[in-house]
């Protein structure tokens, strides 16, 4: 049985073009979130996004709090404060889906 290519998107230029887009359209606070790890020395930036995935990709609440977090006061006309708060209301409805009166 011959085995066919698999095709990765990159390797078709439609796939750089809508990398090229996306990092246009993307405001400055989805960027890099810089984090540095004590413990191993290993420094780096990454996207918020990607932070989100790794840690929080199965809950919606805990997902969303965190990228208000991460985002704090970065957004044009957004405070600190106020991203708090959001990030805070996230919780609380997140505490109020899982709050279980029995445990």
């Amino acid at each position: 049985m011959a085995r066919s290519k698999k095709i990765r998107l990159k390797d078709f230029d439609i796939f750089e073009d809508a990398v090229q887009h996306v990092e246009t359209i993307n405001p400055a606070h989805y960027k890099g979130v810089y984090i540095e790890n004590m413990e191993t020395g290993k420094n780096g930036t990454f996207e918020v996004a990607d932070i989100v995935y790794a840690f929080a990709s199965e809950n919606l609440c805990r997902g969303t709090a965190l990228i208000y977090l991460l985002r704090a006061g970065k957004k044009e006309g957004s405070s600190v404060d106020e991203d708090i708060q959001k990030a805070i209301w996230w919780l609380r409805r997140e505490i109020g889906l899982t709050y279980d009166p029995s445990k």
